[in-house]
């Protein structure tokens, strides 16, 4: 959980300065850290889209350096105001999906929610009936307020 408020506190610090976020990292706590940066983002009007791979980003052919294009793809394009997790040609939101392998490259799924959209060799569908509506003003982009109240500094 430490890691997500970290995460957290450099989206609100840098908030103003970008339209979006992409964070790679492993796979290791992504559905954690996602779920976590979705319910510390209080009033999140941007996009924050968390991804990585299994394979090192310099291999050829590698997952990683194609979900990390994929997601700068998105996340360049589009406005969507959730935290969201890329994983293998699907955006999903991020407090929704579950790990169900450990092997090979359909690590998550979401039973409980369609996916966002999708984007295969660069060709990104958004499902828009899928993305949380908000209405969003000037003010609105640029703060973001975060729920630290779930985590509990005194233990560190």
């Amino acid at each position: 959980m430490e890691n997500s408020l970290q995460i957290a506190r450099r989206i609100k610090d840098d908030y103003s300065s970008f339209k979006s976020f992409v964070i790679f990292n492993t796979y290791e706590d992504l559905e954690y850290i996602s779920t976590a940066l979705s319910f510390i983002c209080k009033n999140l009007r941007k996009l924050v889209i968390y991804t990585g791979g299994l394979d090192p980003i310099n291999k050829p052919n590698s997952d990683s350096a194609a979900n990390l294009g994929s997601s700068i793809v998105i996340a360049q394009s589009y406005s969507i105001p959730e935290v969201t997790v890329f994983h293998c040609n699907y955006l999903y939101r991020a407090n929704r999906i579950s790990r169900f392998s450990c092997k090979g490259n359909q690590l998550f799924k979401s039973l409980n929610y369609p996916p966002l959209g999708t984007c295969i060799n660069r060709n990104v569908e958004i499902y828009w009936t899928n993305v949380l509506e908000r209405y969003i003003t000037n003010k609105d982009r640029s703060n973001l307020e975060l729920e630290e109240v779930l985590f509990d500094d005194s233990r560190t």
